[in-house]
């Protein structure tokens, strides 16, 4: 055959459900839950399936579907999707019934305190399709320009103008931490040198005057 049987194991059955709201109607099944070393085939309704299930779910059980005894994993996991309807244990901190009050988002500047950080082991792996085309993921953030026209934008300004532009973005990243003013001033470097120099020059201002 094309195909051969691959056993990977056995899924025993040992007893029917004690509560059948709980275990049975609160269920969630989906092909996108795969183990480490385990990835999904290109075919096109595998692919629709991914998403459609997960959704499914999400819209009949909840956003924290996965959160139910009968859907949770028997490891710990924690990632940044926290709060919002049926909420138990928090995937960021993983204290009970307690959900975390930092950010919600990565990368973010408390990696270095614990936070989560996504495992490169556990990614899905590439796929040969052909002798030589593989199949593997793309991202889209890596060949996109998210700079040039907020540089262009910035040198056509008059001077005037950059200073009421800077001014107002530098009062409200003032109140942020230094870390968080450190990775903007990049972004601003990133779309005009003078663009980080000028938001850089009123921060210190404001400094000095608090």
């Amino acid at each position: 055959a094309d195909f051969p049987l691959i056993e990977v194991g056995q899924l025993e059955l040992n007893r029917n459900v004690d509560n059948y709201f709980a275990e049975t109607e609160q269920a969630c099944f989906a092909p996108s839950n795969m183990v480490p070393g385990i990835g999904a085939s290109p075919d096109k309704m595998l692919q629709g399936r991914l998403l459609a299930y997960q959704d499914a779910h999400r819209y009949r059980v909840g956003v924290n579907a996965n959160q139910l005894p009968v859907n949770a994993a028997k490891c710990p996991v924690h990632h940044y999707q926290r709060d919002g309807a049926m909420a138990g244990t928090c995937p960021v901190n993983g204290h009970m019934a307690v959900q975390s009050s930092g950010v919600n988002y990565y990368p973010n500047d408390q990696i270095n305190d614990g936070a989560p950080v996504p495992d490169p082991s556990v990614a899905e792996p590439p796929m040969p399709v052909l002798e030589k085309a593989w199949v593997t993921r793309y991202s889209l953030s890596e060949d996109e320009d998210h700079y040039s026209q907020a540089g262009n934008l910035f040198r056509l300004m008059d001077e005037s103008q950059k200073t009421q532009l800077t001014a107002t973005i530098a009062e409200g990243l003032i109140h942020a931490t230094e870390s968080v003013q450190q990775r903007m001033l990049e972004q601003f470097r990133k779309a005009d040198p003078d663009y980080t120099d000028h938001v850089s020059s009123v921060i210190n201002t404001l400094r000095k005057k608090a």
